[in-house]
């Protein structure tokens, strides 16, 4: 089945578990350990939209200091934003 089925076509919605399972994907740059392993995931948020292809996937995650390296904040924020957006079910 192609991820960019509509749930009306029989694409199960996104949950936050299968969220979780995409970001423990991501790792830290620095620490090659995923983010979830580390506990950097704070919401993670799941709205559904009848009219859309898709649901809306917020995720807010911390990052593991205050003058963490934007480069690596931004590595890893890509990285989690592509994961579920590859998730069947999201569109974004």
């Amino acid at each position: 089945m192609s991820p960019d089925r509509s749930r009306a076509e029989g694409t199960a919605a996104a949950t936050p578990a299968a969220v979780r399972e995409r970001l423990d994907r991501v790792t830290d740059p620095e620490l090659d350990t995923s983010i979830v392993e580390l506990d950097y995931i704070e919401d993670i948020r799941i709205t559904a939209d009848a009219d859309a292809d898709g649901d809306a996937v917020f995720v807010a995650f911390t990052l593991p200091t205050a003058w963490c390296s934007p480069a690596f904040a931004w590595m890893m924020a890509g990285d989690a934003r592509d994961a579920v957006a590859s998730l069947p079910g999201s569109r974004r």
